[in-house]
């Protein structure tokens, strides 16, 4: 049996505060994944919770997270 994994993630990735203190200041907004998945071993993808996203959304954002990460979605319930 294999030893469970604990991962510490962050819910997003998106923020502006941490323009300058956790991203450079020089970093483009479109890089701010990549550099949180390096960070991070896992991200939850908040925008899935607000509507549905495009298969290109998928694609993008699986382009700068590496293989190792884990990423999760949350969606609305509605009654």
């Amino acid at each position: 049996m294999s030893k469970p994994v604990i991962r510490i993630g962050i819910g997003g990735w998106t923020y502006e505060p941490w323009r300058g203190t956790f991203y450079p200041d020089d970093l483009p907004q479109k890089r701010e994944l990549e550099l949180a998945a390096l960070a991070f071993g896992a991200i939850e993808i908040n925008a899935t919770f607000y509507s549905r996203q495009s298969p290109k959304s998928w694609e993008n954002w699986a382009k700068p997270v590496p293989m190792d990460s884990s990423s999760a979605s949350r969606d609305r319930v509605t009654s």
